[in-house]
């Protein structure tokens, strides 16, 4: 999020309607830090774009609530 790119607001976005930065367990760490590492060049740079982000941020349920 500190980083300029486009997805930062989104991001900051999400945080708010998850009323803070969530706590993972160092198992779910270990399991990210895989993906992440599997990722393909292209698609890290996809996701630097934050369109899945975007996408989850316009999901209709969240005018359900909690």
């Amino acid at each position: 999020m500190s980083r300029d790119i486009l997805s930062a607001q989104s991001l900051k976005n999400c945080l708010e309607r998850l009323g803070g930065y969530p706590e993972w367990s160092p198992g779910l760490r270990r399991e990210l830090e895989g993906f992440a590492r599997s990722l393909k060049e292209n698609q890290r740079k996809a996701r630097l774009f934050g369109k899945e982000i975007d996408a989850a941020l316009e999901d209709p349920r969240w005018l359900a609530g909690p």
